[in-house]
């Protein structure tokens, strides 16, 4: 299986914690992408939030998965998301949303600090952003530098808001089995702190990043985030 595919269960993962974080945050708008290093996925994340009522923006880089990822909403019993073709990331203007979802961006973007800052720019709750797990055991990503740069990803989030959580995800079934044995909580997510097997195991890890300005400080540098020249 190549890196950037996910099977059923690590795709119903993502999504229940899409859905937990949109319903913990009070999210009525949600915005997924546009650089999305899933595969057959890409833009399906937000599936269960819109069953329940969000209303999802999905943010492509090819006109051409327009078609596939609305018929992937339906299919799942959710309405069609609006789509908008972003062709430049960095440059093209994206729609503010309570709620903004990064997938896998760091190996696919040229300037993904600066990516991230554009998102989290037009997130006016929250950013969630997933990412691959840089310390899991089997991690293939094709060059180092990948394993490096997303394993510095939580002091680029601290620098764009405030980190209220990270969970690890995609955790393998044995150990799964295993901490549902001793009580051990959920099946689809892992708050950190995170025993050596998870860490070691999990396919993805997940930040959660609280970016509604509280402060003069705060939306000033908000401002400055969204004034990011191109």
């Amino acid at each position: 299986m190549r890196e950037r595919e996910l099977t059923e269960r690590d795709r119903l993962a993502v999504q229940r914690f899409v859905d937990r974080v949109a319903l913990l945050y009070g999210a009525q708008s949600l915005l997924e992408g546009p650089v999305d290093g899933a595969a057959h996925e890409r833009g399906l994340h937000a599936v269960l939030a819109a069953k329940r009522g969000v209303r999802v923006t999905v943010a492509l880089s090819r006109a051409d998965d327009e078609a596939r990822v609305r018929a992937g909403y339906v299919r799942a019993g959710a309405p069609a998301p609006e789509t908008r073709v972003i062709s430049d990331a960095l440059a093209d203007t994206l729609p503010k949303s309570n709620m903004v979802v990064s997938f896998d961006a760091p190996p696919y973007v040229c300037d993904w600090h600066r990516y991230i800052a554009r998102l989290a720019s037009v997130a006016e709750k929250v950013l969630l952003v997933v990412v691959r797990n840089p310390e899991r055991l089997e991690f293939s990503g094709s060059t180092a530098h990948i394993r490096r740069e997303t394993a510095e990803l939580a002091p680029v989030l601290w620098g764009l808001g405030r980190v209220r959580e990270h969970a690890y995800l995609a955790v393998p079934k044995v150990v799964s089995v295993l901490r549902k044995l001793a009580n051990k909580g959920s099946l689809d997510a892992v708050q950190a702190p995170a025993g050596v097997s998870v860490r070691r195991t999990a396919r993805l890890h997940a930040f959660v990043v609280d970016t509604a300005p509280r402060t003069p400080q705060a939306r000033r540098r908000l401002l400055a985030l969204q004034e990011v020249p191109t």
